[in-house]
């Protein structure tokens, strides 16, 4: 209801013309969108390339050209990451919490 409240004003102060800025001025609409993503993304095992050798704090060596598969899914579903990991909570990605 927030998400559609937000449109409405939007679409109200712009002439029910509907544009680009409207992802700038509706942050709670963007905050859903990337809560769902949060929830259910794209790709649940993104691939990514090591770029330059790199050693971790804890020792762990990983040499350029190495390709590291994200458990993204389960990242973004760790409370310790993401307080209630299971609940579609928008509020986290508002620009007020971001920090957080």
């Amino acid at each position: 209801e927030r998400a559609l409240a937000e449109v409405d004003d939007y679409l109200r102060r712009n002439d029910n013309t509907l544009k680009y800025e409207c992802v700038a001025e509706t942050p709670y609409l963007e905050a859903c969108t990337n809560e769902a993503l949060r929830l259910y993304p794209v790709l649940a095992i993104p691939t990514r390339e090591v770029m330059d050798d790199y050693t971790f704090p804890s020792g762990l060596k990983v040499e350029k050209g190495l390709r590291i598969h994200l458990p993204a899914y389960h990242l973004q579903r760790s409370p310790e990451y993401f307080p209630d990991p299971e609940k579609f909570k928008p509020e986290r990605f508002l620009p007020e919490n971001k920090q957080n």
